[in-house]
This record gives C-alpha cells, structure tokens and sequence, in this order.
C-alpha cells in the first residue's frame, strides 16, 4: 500500500488535483477503471467525487471490499453530507469518512493529518524511532562529525540508494531518519524491516506481499506500502542470501510481484540499507550477496564511533546531561573538568547507547551527585562498578544460597554484556550463545532496565 491518493470522477474541471498538486495523485473516472487500476497498485486515499445519493459510489465501495478484503487504513473522502457512506462501510476504525468541498484550501492539511495518522498505524514502533531526536549524533565540530554531516546532506539531496555502516550505537536508524526526513520523499511513507526478525518465509511475504493464487491480495508488502517513499532494511547481512538476489532484480527492475501473484507492480521505493560488520568480508563469507550489495551502496556511508569522536564527547555528554535532568525534573548534574576528562577518554564500546545510559545512571542512584559535582573518584566507581569492593561483593555472593547466588550473577553477568554490546538484544544473544527469545524473557525475569527489552540497533 503506497501513499498514493487515487481520485475517482474529478468531474469540476480539476479544481481538486489543483489544490492537492504537491500529492501522488492518480485519476480514474468510474468503479470499473478503478478496480483496474488497483490489481497493479494500492492507493492509501480514496477519493470519491459523487454527486449525492450515488449509486455509483456506493457499488464501487462493495466491489472494492470483496474483491480486496485485506485493504486496510484506506481513507474514504466523499463530497456531500447526504452520501451515505456508513451504510457501505459500516463502523470500521481503519477509514475516515469527511464531507469535503473541492475549493476548501484546507483540504492539503487536511490529507496530510490523515497520511500522518495512516503512518502511524502502520508503522507504529518505527514512527517512534522517526519521532525521537536524532540531533545528538551530529553535536559537535570534529573532522568526523563533519564529515558524516556532509555524507547525509548529500544523501539527502540525491535519490540514490544508501547503505549505512558503523558498529553498535553509531545511530545507523536515526541517520536513515535524518535522510528521509530532509529528503524528496519526507512526506511519504518510511518503514523499517529488520533482517534479523523472522525466517525466511516470513521476511519474504513481509516485503513482498502475498495474494492466494486466484489474484486475491492477501497481504501487502513494506515495499508496496512504502512506494514513493522510504524502506530501511536493517543488518542486510543476515537477509537470505536468495531474497538478496531477489532484491537485486526488484533494485534493478524496480517492480515486483507478490508470492503466488502473476502481475508485475511497479514500485518507486527508496532503500537505505544498514550494515553491521565488514561488508567485503560479509561477501567473502557468504553472507552477503555481492550484486545486492552494489545495488544498495551506491552512497555508502560510515557512522564514526565516539572514539572517533572524542572532541565531541563532552559536548554530547552536556546534551544527555540535560534530557535527563529535565526528564527526571531535576538539577543537572554537574561534573569537575577532570572527570569529564575520563569520560572523554573512556573507550565506549556502545557508542551512543553506551553513554546515554551511563548519564542516566547518575539521576537513578542514590548518590551525593546533586549535593557536589562529580569528580574522578565517583566517575570511576560508576564506570568500573565500584571495582575496588569486588573482594567484598565476591563475599557477599558466596554468603548467599546457590539459588541467589546464581540470580545475582546473571544479572550482573547480563547487564555487562548487554552495556558491553550497546543494548543490542540480537548482538549480545549471538555473542553468549542464546537466543533472543530466551534473552529477552531472561531480562524480564531478572527485572533489567527496560530499555534493553526495546533495544535493536
């Protein structure tokens, strides 16, 4: 399903493609044509331009409904109070129904509220991601941060395909944000499969849609749905190596057809690819498809680490200073120039992730933090775990029995690979030999801080 808006019978001379001419619109003049036109695509908007009491219109709504029974958060527009939609419809809280005039100038703001709110629904966990800050990972004036804020304005102003690469907690998902957002396509739809998620089959129909083989859609694919905008596809190296020769031919084909399907869809969707590891040793081990590959990469670029990034260190660990104090509704925690110094110096092996949680830790513990600013010692402690008491925490543990003993050194076990991998479920599973199903109810039974559950980049 595309962000397209398909108008039906624009019978006064236009006037409405005039006043929406900054959206995809598509034109069609009865039920018949529409019907047509929607086995080779899925329009998001309906907009239905009828006189009232239309039986027209009412017809092609019921032939729309049996012949595409999986057509969801579709937006139905009619002209006239007096059309009765709702006998059509029923009461289904995947469409809006609005009585519009053609002339009315609120009618673009009015498209757009519904297209934000359609994005919304169908992609509810990434649009939280879009909507949280990604300026923290470009603070700074380093050669690095620089050079990074140049590669995404060049990224942004171009519609070629990107692939980013960077190790954990370089913010690979905010910076594809960053680029959609300041891209063509900021007003069209953006969605987000991670490779890791699901087996083959299930990513497979998940990006290419599914009909039953009689030409009934069945499911609708993120590469349909994200037509005209944005599909990030993260960790391309754990992708199938069959699906990403079979992306390959869509990249170059730019069309598609759904599993059992026998139409060819064209498709103008933008890929912005991740990548966790080496790519040219992901080729060699047979992880990554090497057309695929140059296919996505036609811009590829490297998210610095921190250590890359250490004259910006401090000014981002302002930035967190302050999120969390206002988050929290507290003073600011203030640290001597010394102990920044350490945190400057401090090889954050999850990047941003890493020292996000570790500003945090200062408002969650209780600590002399708000009565004197913090200095080496309390730096250290905070950084190390209070190493200097090892010994005593080592006695306490023995002191305990096997059950609680066992429960405290998973915990503290858990906690240090998870900080250690930035919190990412799927790296840190892989790394200590579990799976992430495991992993995850682990967490829960262990009461770890929520936002190692959320964690996936």
């Amino acid at each position: 399903m595309s962000f397209d808006i398909l108008i039906i019978n624009d019978s006064k001379n236009g006037l409405l493609a005039k006043n929406l001419s900054g959206f995809n619109l598509k034109f069609c003049q009865n039920a018949d044509e529409c019907l047509q036109m929607m086995q080779e695509f899925m329009p998001t908007i309906f907009i239905f331009h009828y006189q009232k009491d239309s039986a027209d219109l009412l017809e092609t709504i019921k032939q729309l409904f049996q012949q595409f029974p999986s057509v969801n958060y579709s937006t139905i527009l009619a002209f006239d109070d007096d059309v009765p939609l709702n006998d059509a419809l029923g009461h289904d809280d995947n469409f809006y129904l609005y009585a519009i005039n053609e002339n009315d100038d609120k009618l673009p703001k009015l498209i757009q509220t519904i297209i934000n709110d359609i994005q919304r629904k169908i992609f509810p966990d990434f649009t939280n991601i879009i909507n949280n800050s990604y300026e923290h990972y470009l603070i700074g004036g380093s050669l690095a941060v620089q050079e990074l804020q140049q590669n995404l304005k060049q990224a942004a102003t171009s519609n070629s395909r990107v692939l980013l690469s960077g190790s954990i907690g370089t913010g690979k998902w905010a910076m594809a944000a960053y680029i959609h957002q300041h891209s063509a396509r900021q007003n069209s739809p953006i969605g987000l499969l991670s490779c890791s998620i699901a087996r083959h089959n299930i990513i497979e129909e998940l990006l290419f849609g599914r009909e039953d083989g009689a030409g009934n859609i069945i499911t609708i694919g993120l590469l349909e749905r994200t037509h005209s905008g944005t599909l990030i596809l993260d960790k391309i190296e754990l992708l199938p190596l069959s699906l990403q020769q079979k992306m390959a031919r869509l990249l170059q084909q730019n069309s598609l057809q759904r599993i059992a399907g026998t139409h060819n869809i064209r498709i103008d969707t933008r890929i912005i690819a991740t990548i966790g590891t080496d790519s040219e040793q992901a080729i060699q081990d047979k992880q990554l498809d090497r057309d695929f590959y140059q296919r996505v990469s036609l811009l590829e670029i490297m998210l610095p680490s921190l250590a890359e990034r250490r004259a910006d260190i401090i000014e981002i660990v302002h930035y967190f200073n302050v999120k969390w104090a206002k988050i929290y509704a507290m003073q600011p925690i203030k640290f001597i120039t010394s102990a920044l110094n350490i945190i400057e110096g401090h090889n954050w092996q999850g990047n941003f992730f890493a020292l996000n949680n570790f500003i945090e830790r200062f408002y969650l513990r209780d600590t002399p933090y708000l009565l004197q600013p913090v200095d080496d010692k309390m730096i250290n402690a905070l950084l190390y775990h209070d190493g200097q008491n090892n010994r005593q925490q080592l006695d306490d543990v023995i002191r305990l029995a096997y059950k609680q003993a066992k429960e405290k050194f998973e915990k503290q076990y858990l906690r240090y690979q998870l900080e250690h991998y930035g919190g990412n479920i799927s790296q840190t599973a892989k790394a200590i030999g579990v799976n992430r199903v495991s992993l995850h109810r682990k967490i829960r039974m262990l009461n770890l801080p929520s936002q190692y559950e959320k964690k996936q980049d």
